[in-house]
């Protein structure tokens, strides 16, 4: 049974892009706070105000508003969303609306969407006890319409929209948090009816309604204190609000919060210090309009973020200012009163002046001329920089031209007394004329700051650290727990997590915001954190041993900032499981016959057996499976065969040798989705007891597969049961990982192994510990091993034991070996797989999906390249045969890509794995959990959305870790820039995945036995297209295809279309045709199947039927000063389709240009042809033909609509129609049978064209 692991850690989810519904969050996060004026109105301090229509919930003395909480805090606004947090309040004042009137016979409606943010802590807000909601909706402030509570309070939580009646049964609480999700989107409407005296509020999840009641009262009927307002209010935790729209029926009001503050909130208020008589400014079309004694403050120290004052940082202000009119040059309170603009903080310290009077501009005590020319209706870009007790500015004009600068100096600007107030807002003010404000920017930058943010986790919690952090381009940002790097960011290079990113030269994902997320987990020492580029792309990592470090420090330079930081604590719990440190002791049969596993190569028809049984036992006898179908009572008998040993001289000699003897067996003909039992035991014994084991049993595969499970293990590779340290590894821990994969999954379809069972391939003892380690799973589960490095080791005069130990499918083995390559092998552990390859290198099928294994060899790089190429033909064939299957995985040991450089890289095969449509690569050898980025010819594909990869953009690897003691640490050598996550499992545990695979996705999760997530992710045909992808529409694109007349050099490779993907990988040429150029492949007019066909030709399947437009070749044109001898231009280019690919029509030709460059064949069709396959047919009179690409363009093909009985195809019956099928009927002409078919059978008949005849004098109408 699969348990239920309380276990907080979602790795694979933490870090993405929002998608919510139509509620937006903007992810460029520049500066702290940005205001582009784009909202309705502006009213200072929030001072309530008849005429506006936004306004925060708080006390209003007049005695006709008293109701409401009276402290309530606008939200902010940032991303396009108005955010509220405890204590915060919205009232929206429809009445003040232009054009809005109170009409009692008119249905007023107002829709918005939410988002809980934070469930809060369950804390009411102030004294009444019931104030704990999220999300508190109500007309007025009072009465209550929707409510969001996830804590409790007298039973009530969940939604609530209006009351239960018989109408809406939704309505009342939910009373459960099974539709109340955070970080989800609800769309909520209300529908207030004056004339019914009656508000129904609903609340929806996409189209399902999750809550909707009605409430009736007689103060609904009327325009009162109540029906004049609607207020949100958040009293525990966080929600976001967007998209709030308010009809009549006749007049629509639309409020989407696009950037900038609210109209209170505390951020922007009217200058109340130095000019108590000051008024707010006007806003018109997005832009702040000052005229004569208009004047604001903006108070810094509210915008989130902005922390404390701390003089080691730089205080930045940006704004466009315009000055429209100068003035009659008349003072506001004083004859130096004159100013278009003044600007200064508290309104006390001046710092730039534009007078009206005079043409002399001040910036401190730097002065210089403004004439109108320069300023009068201009743009000028305003920045002052604030650090300690310096302040600077300068004004530049659109053109980038500085006009002035200058600064001040004082010690009072960093004295942040209570008796200096004045340096916690700047004041902007227009004294005389008037001047427009915009796009106002206001941000905090480090200056070489520490900012410290203590996590103080206690033992059964993890801390999630978030942050945004803004680089430059110089300097560096470096965010570190303790003495680790969570995330380091400079000019070239970047680290996530302590460990480097790129191949041999390090790199960063550019300027801009990165986002940086971890998990720190001080109960299980270790971290992992994910660190996404402004431009999306995503690289996770992760480290361990934290020593009980619970600080972050984030430290940052020249001008780059680290801010938003955010905390939140999350408990675990972690999974009870055991470590059996005493070694299983087998008693009775199972002392004499043992390590009994099977496989199948059929999942419905077959089992295959393999097992081992002492030489002494068996003296000399023979053995046998015996088998029946579960409730059966008769026995089928089917003999063994027994293995041929290997002969050793050194083994016997070992005082932990026994004498043995290995039998396989297969079951064959069985019935699908039936269970069998089976026994193994001697042949002619019917000693039940003493010679036969006791029953198993398995379940052949259904005929239809519609989901499965599988796990894989790796990296087993004990040396005694009990292993306790790296050096002495121990098969406890693969039993541990076992037991809980098989405890965590129901139903496992079947086991995978990527190798290194073993510790040493030649000691007899490491296998039959590792097989006590399975031995309750593997009789009845099939199971499938890849061969590691060390499984290999096994000198001439040992037994090579994964031979015996298997039995695998048989459909690779020897005919899988190229012996023209494997002829040149010379390393020993590398040839015991080519002389013992049955067991090794093989396919199967379960469901929709295709299995492969691959032999890696024995880790000796040479011979090591020279046995994978040697396997290349029958891979590419069996991806061929294989092309229909919806899943394509394969199983292998050393790693594709790999964390480290030099030995470990070994991309060999990657472009047939990759060129072939291969999902996913299972992958062990490197004792860490690693995973890359989706591959295609080598590139990744793309960054974004590595958790939820696209099917078909790529194949993604990965290394699942090790089931024993010994881990790799993720230390920070060389790592390849493919690879996206790492990590390691931590406390010495070990790891297992499980995958499961369904019609259209597939999901990848690897975790320790403590049930810790160490990755997870999904390939599927429904997630997001990666920008990269998002192409012209190219159907040949990484389509499969076959080559005639290529040329091929002395060892027989296609030259230079070494990989078979060159012509569909769109990668065009981007220089003339030569011969060393891998992005063409070079067809030669002097091969046998180009003098034979008259043409060279690479055919392309689409894998489906396609309506064709357009088709492209991408051909090498030449002129006499082209490169490369022979290369001429490529005379003609013919192109035909096909169904089958084997009958072909000719869709037309196309002659290419002569040109000094690259040129196109391209075939554009005003009436589409219809076909799976393309050939493109090639002639020149030049020997060379380079051909960089082919492309196909079109949509999917829809099959035709015919008229039966219209043989001639004219839209009607007639006499011609009866006389054509008749003559089809007697063979001498040739009808389409969906034409001819008339009474259904299929077939053309005598009754066809009796019944089309019948049709014609309308005595029978065609079906």
């Amino acid at each position: 049974m699969k348990r239920t692991v309380a276990l907080m850690l979602c790795f694979a989810m933490l870090f993405g892009v929002f998608a919510f519904g139509p509620l937006s969050l903007n992810s460029s996060a520049a500066p702290l706070f940005k205001d582009t004026f784009d909202y309705a109105s502006f009213s200072g301090n929030g001072i309530y105000d008849s005429t506006k229509i936004w306004e925060s919930e708080y006390e209003i003395t007049n005695s006709d508003t008293d109701f409401g909480y009276f402290d309530g805090i606008a939200p902010t606004l940032a991303g396009g969303v108005a955010s509220f947090s405890d204590g915060y309040g919205l009232r929206f004042n429809w009445q003040n609306i232009s054009g809005f009137t109170f009409n009692s016979s008119k249905t007023y409606t107002l829709t918005f969407d939410v988002r809980v943010t934070d469930f809060g802590d369950d804390l009411p807000l102030g004294s009444i006890t019931s104030w704990n909601r999220e999300i508190y909706f109500a007309v007025g402030g009072y009465y209550n319409q929707i409510e969001f509570r996830s804590g409790n309070y007298d039973n009530q939580l969940g939604i609530r929209a209006g009351d239960k009646t018989d109408t809406y049964t939704k309505g009342g609480w939910t009373n459960d948090l099974t539709t109340y999700l955070k970080d989800t989107v609800y769309n909520c409407t209300v529908q207030w009816t004056p004339s019914a005296k009656t508000i129904v509020s609903t609340v929806k999840n996409g189209n399902t309604v999750i809550a909707q009641g009605a409430r009736t009262s007689d103060l609904y009927a009327d325009y009162n204190k109540y029906t004049r307002s609607f207020v949100w209010r958040c009293e525990d935790g966080g929600f976001q609000l967007d998209n709030v729209k308010f009809t009549d029926g006749s007049n629509t009001y639309t409020q989407q919060f696009a950037t900038g503050a609210m109209t209170s909130g505390g951020i922007w208020g009217i200058e109340d210090v130095q000019k108590a008589d000051a008024t707010a400014p006007t806003l018109s079309n997005g832009v702040l309009k000052f005229v004569e004694k208009n004047s604001v403050r903006f108070n810094w120290t509210n915008v989130g973020g902005a922390g404390d004052f701390d003089q080691a940082s730089t205080y930045v202000f940006k704004f466009d200012a315009k000055v429209t009119d100068k003035g009659d040059g008349s003072a506001w309170g004083g004859s130096s009163n004159t100013r278009a603009l003044y600007v200064g903080f508290g309104g006390w310290y001046n710092l730039i002046e534009i007078p009206t009077s005079s043409d002399t501009v001040k910036i401190g005590s730097n002065t210089a001329t403004f004439t109108d020319a320069t300023y009068l209706n201009k743009t000028l870009h305003v920045e002052i920089r604030w650090t300690g007790n310096d302040i600077s500015a300068k004004i530049i004009d659109d053109s980038g031209n500085q006009l002035i600068s200058g600064d001040r100096n004082s010690t009072s600007f960093s004295d942040m007394t209570a008796e200096n107030a004045a340096m916690t807002y700047l004041v902007l003010r227009c004294e005389d004329g008037a001047v427009e404000i915009d796009n106002f920017e206001f941000d905090v930058q480090g200056n070489d700051p520490i900012k410290t943010s203590p996590l103080n986790i206690s033992g059964n919690q993890q801390a999630i650290y978030e942050c945004e952090i803004d680089f430059n381009g110089e300097g560096n940002v470096n965010v570190k727990l303790g003495g680790n790097s969570l995330a380091y960011i400079s000019a070239d290079e970047m680290k996530v997590a302590g460990k480097g990113i790129g191949k041999s030269v390090s790199r960063t994902f550019g300027v801009g915001t990165y986002k940086l997320k971890a998990v720190v987990n001080p109960a299980q020492t270790m971290v992992s954190a994910w660190l996404t580029g402004p431009n999306g792309e995503v690289v996770q990592r992760g480290f361990y041993n934290l020593l009980g470090e619970n600080t972050v420090y984030a430290y940052a330079t020249t001008g780059n900032d680290v801010r938003n930081i955010k905390v939140t604590l999350e408990n675990v719990t972690l999974n009870d499981y055991t470590i059996q440190t005493t070694e299983p002791v087998y008693t009775g049969y199972n002392a004499k016959v043992y390590n009994l596993i099977s496989s199948f190569d059929d999942a419905q028809t077959t089992r295959n057996f393999a097992w081992t049984a002492l030489s002494s036992y068996i003296n000399g006898g023979a053995m046998q499976v015996k088998y029946r179908a579960e409730g059966t009572s008769a026995w089928t008998y089917v003999d063994a065969v027994k293995v041929d040993k290997l002969a050793s001289t050194v083994e016997s000699q070992q005082t932990y040798y026994v004498e043995e003897d290995y039998y396989k067996c297969d079951l064959t003909n069985l019935s699908a989705n039936t269970t069998y039992e089976y026994k193994v035991g001697k042949k002619g014994s019917t000693d039940e007891t003493n010679d036969w084991s006791k029953v198993y049993t398995f379940t052949t595969a259904p005929e239809e597969i519609d989901e499965f499970t599988f796990i894989a293990l790796g990296d087993t590779q004990g040396l005694s049961w009990d292993g306790t340290n790296t050096s002495t590894k121990g098969f406890m821990y693969a039993k541990a990982a076992y037991d809980e994969a098989f405890q965590d999954v129901d139903n496992v379809a079947f086991m995978l192994h990527t190798g290194d069972v073993v510790e040493r391939g030649w000691r007899q003892d490491y296998w039959n510990y590792y097989f006590k380690s399975v031995a309750d799973y593997s009789p009845s589960t099939p199971m499938f091993t890849a061969i590691g490095n060390h499984d290999t080791q096994c000198n001439p005069d040992h037994h090579f034991y994964f031979d015996y130990h298997y039995n695998h499918p048989n459909n690779g083995g020897a005919a899988a070996l190229d012996s023209s390559i494997t002829a040149n092998i010379t390393n020993q552990y590398v040839l015991n797989t080519v002389n013992n390859p049955d067991e090794l290198i093989y396919s199967f099928d379960y469901g929709n999906a295709h299995f492969i294994v691959l032999n890696t060899g024995a880790y000796n790089y040479d011979n090591d390249h020279l046995l994978l190429e040697a396997q290349r033909e029958w891979l590419i064939n069996d991806l061929k045969a294989n092309a229909n299957a919806k899943w394509k995985i394969i199983l292998l040991h050393e790693p594709v890509y790999h964390r480290a450089g030099g030995i470990e890289d070994r991309p060999w095969l990657n472009t047939v794995i990759e060129g072939y449509g291969v999902d996913l690569v299972i992958q062990g050898h490197s004792h860490l959990v690693t995973r890359t980025y989706p591959m295609k010819n080598g590139q990744i594909v793309t960054k974004t959305n590595p958790d939820n990869i696209l099917k078909g953009v790529g194949t993604v690897y990965t290394t699942i870790g090790s089931t024993t003691l010994n881990h790799d640490g993720a230390n920070d050598t060389a790592h390849v820039e493919e690879i996206y996550g790492m990590s390691t499992p931590i406390l010495s545990q070990p790891a297992y995945t499980y995958i499961t695979v369904k019609g259209d996705k597939l999901e990848v999760t690897t975790k320790q036995v403590d049930g810790l997530v160490l990755d997870s992710f999904n390939i599927g045909d429904n997630n997001p297209v990666p920008p990269e992808v998002q192409d012209n529409g190219n159907l040949a694109k990484y389509k499969p295809y076959t080559t005639s007349g290529i040329y091929s050099n002395e060892s027989g490779t296609p030259y230079p279309d070494e990989n078979g993907m060159t012509m569909t990988d769109g990668i065009v040429a981007d220089k003339l045709a030569s011969y060393d150029n891998s992005s063409f492949a070079g067809f030669n007019k002097q091969t046998d199947a180009y003098k034979n066909n008259g043409y060279a030709s690479i055919t392309v399947d689409l894998g489906e039927k396609y309506s064709l437009n357009k088709l492209v070749a991408r051909v090498s044109t030449a002129t006499e000063t082209n490169v490369g001898a022979g290369v001429r231009t490529i005379g003609n280019v013919d192109f035909y389709v096909s169904d089958d690919g084997a009958s072909w029509k000719k869709a037309g030709s196309a002659v290419p240009a002569l040109s000094e460059n690259n040129t196109n064949a391209t075939l554009e069709l005003s009436t589409p042809v219809a076909g799976r396959y393309i050939q493109y047919r090639f002639t020149s009179d030049a020997n060379w033909m380079m051909v960089s690409e082919v492309e196909a363009y079109g949509e999917a093909y829809v099959e035709p609509d015919v008229m039966k009985g219209d043989i001639n195809g004219n839209e009607e019956i007639d006499a011609v129609d009866y006389a054509m099928l008749k003559r089809a009927y007697y063979g001498i002409y040739s009808v389409d049978v969906k034409v001819g078919d008339i009474n259904g059978n299929e077939e053309i008949d005598s009754v066809d064209y009796s019944m089309l005849k019948r049709a014609y004098y309308g005595i029978y109408q065609i079906q």
